[in-house]
């Protein structure tokens, strides 16, 4: 490689180190998607616990209903 292109890659790269314009936005980002993706857990963990008590609440009602049934059909 030629030196002038050496030295300027040089320049190059010690400008982009001491650049840190984009290292707040790339953190704003990260944190961003961090609180996105611990918010999508909790929902779904959520989701799986409401199904988990609709599904219970369902199954003692018919419980219930069936057993009314049995007493009526006793009488």
């Amino acid at each position: 490689m030629r030196p002038a292109a050496m030295q300027a890659l040089r320049r190059l790269s010690g400008r982009l180190r001491r650049d840190e314009a984009g290292a707040v936005t790339v953190e704003w980002v990260v944190l961003t998607a961090g609180v996105v993706a611990m918010a999508a857990g909790i929902t779904a963990f959520l989701a799986d616990e409401g199904q988990a008590t609709l599904r219970d609440h369902l199954r003692t009602t018919l419980d219930q209903a069936t057993q009314t049934l049995d007493t009526l059909d006793e009488d």
